[in-house]
């Protein structure tokens, strides 16, 4: 019975510890902004997009047919915009001939 009161008391006791220890934080101050040059940066100001697949997910692997395929993908802007926007796919064909004829296909 007295070890038992023994390692609750052991276990209260580090449990104050920890917790004690979460509640004390450095001295040193985060100031990003004022550390930064951000005269460098260069805003964009084309609208950003996202090609997506028929499920919604964001489409970031590549998309491989063995013999014949196809696939529809969907471009997906998180914001509205009132412009009409252009969008071009393109694809290296050194690449995919070297690709090709290192895999036989």
């Amino acid at each position: 019975m007295k070890e038992l009161n023994t390692k609750k008391i052991n276990i209260l006791a580090g449990l104050l510890l920890i917790c004690g220890g979460l509640f004390i934080s450095c001295d040193d101050d985060i100031s990003v902004g004022s550390q930064i040059d951000e005269d460098n940066y260069t805003p964009v100001s084309d609208q950003l997009a996202f090609v997506m697949n028929g499920q919604g997910r964001k489409q970031t692997t590549s998309i491989e047919f063995r013999e014949e395929g196809s696939t529809e993908l969907y471009l997906s802007i998180p914001n509205n915009t009132s412009e009409n926007g252009s969008v071009r796919f393109t694809y290296n064909k050194s690449v995919l001939d070297a690709y090709n004829s290192a895999n036989q296909s």
